[in-house]
């Protein structure tokens, strides 16, 4: 089910991802380094805006839809009391931070040449994109995928064709990117509705709007370090050092993607799962939320290491040649993108446990971290430092987050596979760096293939993949 599902939930994100990735050389053709830095800066800001219109609803819905203490006739009243405070919220807290925005529009504009026009509409398309979200969690906890399918698809297809539409034919630039967004999350908030109306009527329910706010509320906090160390990185780039830095930055982060994406994917279809699996395996979810963790890594870091590895081959050959440096930059992120991603099972027994306090306690340790390695390396590296940073902060991150969980609700973990795979990780990011450092030439394409040939075969030597216990798993589910 959790293959299934994630397939499922990932079709339109993976489409989605693999046009961003290969319209990727067409924006780079009209944009420059510096209007990534300038479009980064923004999201950034939109970003932090974001995260407080959220109230952490979404993780107090999920958490509460499926739970004993709320009976199934009163779903609708928890998904559409929600729905309401997301709604009002947003919008009153929109227009707080527009007004801000236009009140510091001619610093903002000079420091980091970003208009208040552009400002106002990233923070505008908030709004939308929250309700989306929204109705998408929705879908998930039905266990209904197709619907989730087809609203992510129509919503993230009209959004990258319609920027290249307005920036390519109408000459729009950024400004056309930021409109296409707001204007393709906005026309698909009916059909996000009408996807979860058996669950969205016109009810406020007081008591109940009391307990998700109470649940989610410190999500904000913990949401609020998790933008300090994704973000500063960019904001102090663009104050120590420069646009362009950013930008750079920026580009790097595009070679994440893909990990991003099976994350994502894997995340739709983990949370109501893992939800199930605990209450109809109490003796046995331990052991498989151990082995899926190791699973999990496996495929993280492949898929990493294959991102990775090609970032340069992939500007070379389809960007100007300004865009290049950011390759190097790609490997520290990307890697670190994948420790990022095992949170979802690293910090699994604090989710049980219901201490979701200690995701705030260590998300703002690993944020202050960040802060003193950007503050570090920045001035020696620029983007190169950040990247470092964000490396090392990820890892100090799930880290954490496995050590509390550990304490608060342990797994039988597979120490010794998971020791190789770190042991694999730092290869493959010393090699990719060592290899970068020569005059690009066809045989290093090869060398490259040849790790990733190794590392599959690394896997299988060592069990780390169990192809014979993946076999069993899926002779059952089959028959079954």
């Amino acid at each position: 089910q959790l293959i299934k599902d994630s397939a499922l939930y990932g079709f339109a994100d993976f489409f989605f991802k693999i046009l961003a990735f290969f319209t990727f050389p067409i924006f780079a053709h009209l944009l420059s380094v510096n209007d990534f830095g300038v479009m980064s800066f923004a999201a950034v800001i939109a970003g932090f805006v974001g995260m407080f219109m959220s109230l952490g609803l979404n993780n107090a819905i999920q958490r509460f839809y499926f739970d004993v203490s709320i009976p199934p006739e009163q779903r609708p009243a928890l998904v559409s009391t929600g729905f309401i405070i997301l709604t009002i919220w947003s919008g009153v807290l929109t227009l707080l931070f527009v007004l801000v925005a236009y009140i510091f529009k001619d610093y903002i504009l000079l420091q980091y040449q970003l208009p208040f026009s552009y400002m106002a509409v990233a923070l505008l398309t908030n709004i939308p994109m929250l309700l989306l979200t929204y109705s998408n969690d929705i879908i998930r906890l039905h266990f209904k995928p197709v619907n989730f399918l087809i609203l992510a698809f129509c919503r993230n297809m009209a959004g990258i064709l319609l920027a290249i539409i307005l920036m390519k034919y109408y000459h729009m630039g950024l400004w056309g990117y930021f409109v296409a967004n707001f204007v393709a999350a906005l026309a698909f908030i009916p059909l996000g509705i009408f996807l979860t109306k058996q669950d969205l009527k016109l009810v406020f329910d007081k008591k109940i709007g009391g307990i998700i706010a109470r649940f989610g509320y410190p999500f904000i906090f913990a949401g609020l370090a998790y933008w300090l160390f994704g973000s500063m990185d960019r904001w102090m780039l663009a104050e120590w050092s420069n646009m362009e830095q950013a930008g750079l930055y920026s580009i790097a982060f595009k070679f994440g993607s893909i990990v991003l994406f099976i994350n994502s994917a894997f995340g739709q279809a983990w949370s109501p799962i893992a939800i199930k699996i605990m209450h109809d395996e109490p003796d046995n979810y331990r052991l498989f939320f151990s082995k899926l963790f190791t699973y999990w890594f496996a495929i993280l870091l492949i898929v990493g290491t294959a991102s990775s590895f090609f970032a340069y081959e992939f500007l070379r050959f389809t960007t100007p040649e300004s865009y290049w440096n950011a390759a190097n930059i790609s490997i520290w992120v990307v890697m670190g993108l994948v420790f990022s991603s095992t949170t979802q099972l690293t910090a699994i027994g604090i989710s049980i446990s219901k201490k979701t306090k200690y995701l705030t306690y260590i998300a703002w340790i690993t944020a202050g971290i960040n802060f003193l390695a950007n503050l570090i390396l920045i001035p020696w590296w620029g983007a190169l430092g950040s990247a470092v940073a964000t490396f090392i902060t990820y890892i100090i991150l799930s880290g954490g987050y496995l050590v509390i969980s550990q304490r608060l609700h342990p797994l039988p973990l597979q120490k010794f596979k998971l020791g190789l795979l770190c042991c694999f990780l730092v290869i493959s990011l010393t090699l990719s760096l060592y290899l970068n450092s020569f005059q690009w030439a066809w045989h290093i394409i090869l060398i490259k293939c040849g790790w990733l040939c190794a590392l599959a075969f690394l896997f299988l030597k060592f069990k780390i993949i169990d192809l014979p216990a993946l076999r069993q798993v899926f002779t059952k589910s089959k028959n079954g």
